[in-house]
Protein backbone atom coordinates (compact mmCIF):
# COMPACT_ATOMS: atom_id res chain seq x y z
CA UNK A 1 0.00 0.00 0.00
CA UNK A 2 2.26 2.56 0.85
CA UNK A 3 4.48 1.69 -2.06
CA UNK A 4 1.71 1.95 -4.74
CA UNK A 5 0.70 5.74 -2.42
CA UNK A 6 4.08 6.50 -3.43
CA UNK A 7 4.25 6.15 -7.18
CA UNK A 8 1.07 8.04 -7.39
CA UNK A 9 2.09 11.08 -5.65
CA UNK A 10 5.33 10.79 -7.53
CA UNK A 11 3.23 10.67 -10.78
CA UNK A 12 1.46 13.71 -9.31
CA UNK A 13 4.54 15.59 -9.00
CA UNK A 14 6.07 14.63 -12.30
CA UNK A 15 2.99 15.68 -14.48
CA UNK A 16 2.36 19.07 -12.52
CA UNK A 17 3.37 22.32 -13.90
CA UNK A 18 3.65 23.57 -10.43
CA UNK A 19 5.26 21.43 -7.72
CA UNK A 20 3.69 23.60 -5.15
CA UNK A 21 -0.02 23.16 -6.52
CA UNK A 22 0.31 19.65 -6.30
CA UNK A 23 1.32 19.07 -2.89
CA UNK A 24 -1.51 22.15 -1.66
CA UNK A 25 -4.29 19.64 -3.58
CA UNK A 26 -2.70 16.42 -1.86
CA UNK A 27 -3.07 18.33 1.11
CA UNK A 28 -6.30 19.35 0.38
CA UNK A 29 -7.67 15.78 -0.43
CA UNK A 30 -6.32 13.96 2.17
CA UNK A 31 -7.07 16.81 4.95
CA UNK A 32 -10.97 17.23 4.01
CA UNK A 33 -11.80 14.26 1.14
CA UNK A 34 -10.25 11.21 2.90
CA UNK A 35 -12.28 9.65 6.03
CA UNK A 36 -11.04 6.49 8.29
CA UNK A 37 -13.12 4.77 10.27
CA UNK A 38 -12.03 2.77 13.06
CA UNK A 39 -13.87 -0.12 14.57
CA UNK A 40 -12.54 -1.49 18.29
CA UNK A 41 -13.21 -4.65 19.41
CA UNK A 42 -13.82 -6.91 22.59
CA UNK A 43 -12.03 -9.51 21.17
CA UNK A 44 -10.71 -11.08 18.20
CA UNK A 45 -14.04 -12.95 17.55
CA UNK A 46 -15.70 -10.12 17.09
CA UNK A 47 -13.47 -8.70 14.84
CA UNK A 48 -14.05 -11.28 12.28
CA UNK A 49 -17.61 -11.36 13.22
CA UNK A 50 -17.66 -6.98 11.96
CA UNK A 51 -15.52 -8.16 9.04
CA UNK A 52 -18.22 -9.97 7.84
CA UNK A 53 -21.27 -7.87 8.68
CA UNK A 54 -19.52 -4.39 7.05
CA UNK A 55 -18.30 -6.86 3.84
CA UNK A 56 -21.63 -8.61 3.45
CA UNK A 57 -22.67 -4.42 2.35
CA UNK A 58 -18.93 -3.20 0.85
CA UNK A 59 -17.15 -4.57 -1.43
CA UNK A 60 -17.01 -7.61 -2.51
CA UNK A 61 -14.52 -9.95 -1.02
CA UNK A 62 -14.14 -13.70 -3.50
CA UNK A 63 -15.63 -16.63 -1.69
CA UNK A 64 -11.96 -17.76 -0.98
CA UNK A 65 -11.07 -14.82 0.95
CA UNK A 66 -14.67 -14.61 2.98
CA UNK A 67 -13.66 -18.43 3.95
CA UNK A 68 -10.27 -17.50 5.14
CA UNK A 69 -12.06 -15.50 6.78
CA UNK A 70 -14.55 -17.75 8.52
CA UNK A 71 -11.97 -20.17 9.01
CA UNK A 72 -10.35 -18.14 11.32
CA UNK A 73 -13.09 -16.73 13.25
CA UNK A 74 -13.85 -20.24 14.22
CA UNK A 75 -10.41 -21.53 14.70
CA UNK A 76 -9.12 -21.90 18.31
CA UNK A 77 -5.22 -22.05 16.97
CA UNK A 78 -5.13 -19.15 14.47
CA UNK A 79 -1.46 -19.42 13.44
CA UNK A 80 -1.99 -22.93 12.42
CA UNK A 81 -5.10 -21.91 10.62
CA UNK A 82 -3.86 -19.69 8.14
CA UNK A 83 -0.23 -21.92 7.84
CA UNK A 84 -2.99 -24.59 6.74
CA UNK A 85 -4.76 -22.04 4.29
CA UNK A 86 -1.51 -20.65 3.31
CA UNK A 87 -0.50 -24.00 1.44
CA UNK A 88 -3.90 -24.79 0.16
CA UNK A 89 -2.95 -21.63 -1.55
CA UNK A 90 0.26 -22.68 -2.51
CA UNK A 91 -0.70 -25.67 -4.06
CA UNK A 92 -3.87 -24.78 -6.06
CA UNK A 93 -2.66 -20.82 -6.87
CA UNK A 94 -4.67 -17.98 -6.20
CA UNK A 95 -5.88 -18.24 -9.62
CA UNK A 96 -7.27 -21.33 -9.43
CA UNK A 97 -8.28 -21.62 -5.51
CA UNK A 98 -12.24 -20.56 -6.01
CA UNK A 99 -12.82 -22.89 -8.73
CA UNK A 100 -11.03 -25.37 -6.46
CA UNK A 101 -13.13 -25.10 -3.66
CA UNK A 102 -16.38 -25.24 -6.20
CA UNK A 103 -14.77 -28.27 -7.60
CA UNK A 104 -14.31 -29.32 -4.04
CA UNK A 105 -17.91 -29.13 -3.43
CA UNK A 106 -19.73 -30.45 -6.26
CA UNK A 107 -17.37 -33.78 -5.45
CA UNK A 108 -18.63 -33.60 -1.64
CA UNK A 109 -22.09 -32.98 -2.66
CA UNK A 110 -22.01 -34.51 -6.00
CA UNK A 111 -23.86 -31.84 -7.25
CA UNK A 112 -22.39 -28.55 -8.66
CA UNK A 113 -22.17 -25.47 -6.39
CA UNK A 114 -22.33 -21.93 -7.60
CA UNK A 115 -19.70 -19.52 -6.62
CA UNK A 116 -22.14 -17.30 -5.58
CA UNK A 117 -23.05 -20.35 -2.55
CA UNK A 118 -19.17 -21.61 -2.14
CA UNK A 119 -19.24 -19.64 1.62
CA UNK A 120 -22.75 -20.72 2.50
CA UNK A 121 -22.11 -23.97 1.71
CA UNK A 122 -18.56 -23.85 3.59
CA UNK A 123 -19.99 -22.30 6.63
CA UNK A 124 -22.62 -25.25 6.70
CA UNK A 125 -20.04 -28.00 6.75
CA UNK A 126 -18.40 -26.39 9.62
CA UNK A 127 -21.52 -26.41 11.59
CA UNK A 128 -20.88 -30.40 11.37
CA UNK A 129 -17.07 -30.32 11.50
CA UNK A 130 -13.62 -28.78 13.29
CA UNK A 131 -11.97 -26.21 11.19
CA UNK A 132 -8.46 -28.87 11.31
CA UNK A 133 -10.71 -31.60 9.92
CA UNK A 134 -12.07 -29.41 7.17
CA UNK A 135 -8.32 -28.12 6.63
CA UNK A 136 -7.08 -31.23 6.19
CA UNK A 137 -9.34 -32.80 4.18
CA UNK A 138 -8.79 -29.51 2.22
CA UNK A 139 -5.19 -29.66 1.54
CA UNK A 140 -5.80 -33.33 0.44
CA UNK A 141 -8.07 -32.44 -2.20
CA UNK A 142 -5.44 -29.48 -2.86
CA UNK A 143 -2.58 -31.96 -3.49
CA UNK A 144 -4.78 -34.07 -5.74
CA UNK A 145 -6.13 -30.78 -7.60
CA UNK A 146 -2.68 -30.11 -8.43
CA UNK A 147 -1.14 -32.72 -9.35
CA UNK A 148 -4.44 -33.28 -12.08
CA UNK A 149 -4.26 -29.89 -13.19
CA UNK A 150 -0.32 -29.90 -13.35
CA UNK A 151 0.81 -33.39 -13.95
CA UNK A 152 4.36 -34.20 -13.08
CA UNK A 153 5.73 -36.24 -16.18
CA UNK A 154 6.48 -39.11 -13.75
CA UNK A 155 2.77 -39.19 -13.23
CA UNK A 156 1.21 -42.39 -15.60
CA UNK A 157 -2.20 -40.32 -16.92
CA UNK A 158 0.29 -36.95 -17.71
CA UNK A 159 -0.28 -37.22 -21.63
CA UNK A 160 -4.22 -38.01 -20.79
CA UNK A 161 -4.72 -35.34 -18.30
CA UNK A 162 -2.81 -32.85 -20.47
CA UNK A 163 -5.56 -33.59 -23.70
CA UNK A 164 -7.84 -33.69 -21.15
CA UNK A 165 -6.82 -29.94 -20.10
CA UNK A 166 -6.73 -29.19 -24.38
CA UNK A 167 -10.23 -29.85 -24.39
CA UNK A 168 -11.22 -27.24 -22.36
CA UNK A 169 -14.11 -28.82 -20.20
CA UNK A 170 -13.18 -27.69 -16.46
CA UNK A 171 -16.32 -30.00 -15.24
CA UNK A 172 -13.95 -33.08 -16.02
CA UNK A 173 -11.56 -32.05 -13.41
CA UNK A 174 -14.38 -33.07 -10.74
CA UNK A 175 -14.57 -36.55 -11.31
CA UNK A 176 -11.06 -36.61 -12.03
CA UNK A 177 -10.77 -34.83 -8.44
CA UNK A 178 -12.68 -37.95 -7.21
CA UNK A 179 -10.93 -40.38 -9.14
CA UNK A 180 -7.74 -38.89 -7.61
CA UNK A 181 -8.79 -39.05 -4.39
CA UNK A 182 -10.08 -43.04 -4.30
CA UNK A 183 -7.01 -43.90 -6.63
CA UNK A 184 -4.36 -41.65 -5.99
CA UNK A 185 -3.21 -39.39 -8.89
CA UNK A 186 -0.03 -41.63 -9.89
CA UNK A 187 -1.29 -44.92 -9.72
CA UNK A 188 -2.48 -47.16 -12.78
CA UNK A 189 -6.33 -47.37 -12.23
CA UNK A 190 -6.46 -43.41 -11.93
CA UNK A 191 -4.95 -43.60 -15.54
CA UNK A 192 -7.03 -45.77 -16.57
CA UNK A 193 -10.18 -43.83 -14.87
CA UNK A 194 -8.92 -40.99 -16.58
CA UNK A 195 -9.11 -42.28 -19.92
CA UNK A 196 -12.59 -43.09 -19.66
CA UNK A 197 -13.29 -39.33 -18.63
CA UNK A 198 -11.17 -37.72 -21.29
CA UNK A 199 -13.01 -40.90 -23.68
CA UNK A 200 -16.64 -39.32 -22.83
CA UNK A 201 -15.44 -35.55 -22.88
CA UNK A 202 -14.20 -36.04 -26.88
CA UNK A 203 -17.62 -37.62 -27.69
CA UNK A 204 -19.50 -35.63 -25.61
CA UNK A 205 -17.90 -32.37 -27.83
CA UNK A 206 -18.06 -34.12 -30.85
CA UNK A 207 -21.69 -34.66 -30.45
CA UNK A 208 -22.14 -30.80 -29.50
CA UNK A 209 -23.80 -32.17 -26.27
CA UNK A 210 -24.80 -29.42 -23.44
CA UNK A 211 -22.38 -28.79 -20.91
CA UNK A 212 -25.17 -29.13 -18.23
CA UNK A 213 -25.97 -32.77 -18.96
CA UNK A 214 -22.63 -33.27 -17.48
CA UNK A 215 -23.81 -32.04 -13.79
CA UNK A 216 -25.72 -34.94 -13.73
CA UNK A 217 -22.90 -38.03 -14.90
CA UNK A 218 -20.01 -36.09 -12.70
CA UNK A 219 -22.46 -35.94 -9.71
CA UNK A 220 -23.38 -39.68 -10.33
CA UNK A 221 -19.73 -40.64 -10.84
CA UNK A 222 -18.41 -38.61 -7.40
CA UNK A 223 -21.04 -40.72 -5.65
CA UNK A 224 -20.25 -44.09 -7.11
CA UNK A 225 -16.24 -43.61 -6.33
CA UNK A 226 -17.09 -42.60 -2.32
CA UNK A 227 -18.52 -45.96 -2.04
CA UNK A 228 -15.24 -48.57 -1.25
CA UNK A 229 -17.58 -51.31 -2.67
CA UNK A 230 -17.13 -49.97 -6.50
CA UNK A 231 -13.85 -50.85 -8.53
CA UNK A 232 -11.66 -48.65 -11.30
CA UNK A 233 -13.66 -50.68 -13.02
CA UNK A 234 -17.00 -50.14 -11.94
CA UNK A 235 -16.01 -46.22 -12.62
CA UNK A 236 -14.58 -46.85 -16.15
CA UNK A 237 -18.13 -49.09 -16.88
CA UNK A 238 -19.94 -46.08 -15.40
CA UNK A 239 -18.67 -43.90 -17.81
CA UNK A 240 -18.67 -46.28 -21.20
CA UNK A 241 -22.40 -46.90 -20.58
CA UNK A 242 -22.72 -43.12 -20.03
CA UNK A 243 -20.94 -42.11 -23.54
CA UNK A 244 -22.22 -41.01 -26.98
CA UNK A 245 -22.38 -44.39 -29.28
CA UNK A 246 -19.77 -45.21 -32.20
CA UNK A 247 -22.42 -44.25 -35.03
CA UNK A 248 -23.27 -41.01 -33.18
CA UNK A 249 -19.24 -40.42 -32.85
CA UNK A 250 -18.60 -41.39 -36.40
CA UNK A 251 -21.62 -39.41 -38.02
CA UNK A 252 -20.74 -36.11 -35.87
CA UNK A 253 -17.47 -36.37 -36.74
CA UNK A 254 -17.75 -36.35 -40.10
CA UNK A 255 -19.43 -33.37 -39.95
CA UNK A 256 -16.66 -31.68 -37.68
CA UNK A 257 -14.92 -28.45 -39.03
CA UNK A 258 -12.06 -26.01 -36.96
CA UNK A 259 -12.10 -22.77 -36.97
CA UNK A 260 -8.15 -21.58 -37.33
CA UNK A 261 -7.64 -20.18 -34.18
CA UNK A 262 -5.85 -20.90 -31.00
CA UNK A 263 -8.26 -22.91 -29.14
CA UNK A 264 -10.92 -25.04 -31.75
CA UNK A 265 -6.68 -25.92 -33.28
CA UNK A 266 -6.02 -27.21 -30.16
CA UNK A 267 -9.03 -29.34 -29.79
CA UNK A 268 -8.76 -30.68 -33.55
CA UNK A 269 -5.20 -31.93 -32.75
CA UNK A 270 -6.38 -33.34 -29.51
CA UNK A 271 -9.34 -35.31 -31.37
CA UNK A 272 -6.61 -36.33 -34.19
CA UNK A 273 -3.98 -37.64 -31.54
CA UNK A 274 -6.37 -39.35 -29.21
CA UNK A 275 -7.82 -40.83 -32.25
Amino acid sequence: SYNACREKVAAILDNSTSTQDAIDLLIEQIQYHLTFVGIFCREEVDAYQIFESLNSTGLSLSPAEQLKNLLLMRSHKRDETLSGWESIIDMVGERDIVEFLAHYLFFKKHKRISKKDIYVDFKKMLDNQTVSTLLEDLKTCAGAYRDIRHPSADCPASNILLDLSDLGVKQAYVPLLAGGIRFGTKSKEFSRFADSVLVFIARHLVCDQSSNKLDAVFGEACRLLVDESQTVEDAVRYFKHSQMTDSDFRHHFAQLSFDYSAKPQRIAKTLLRRI
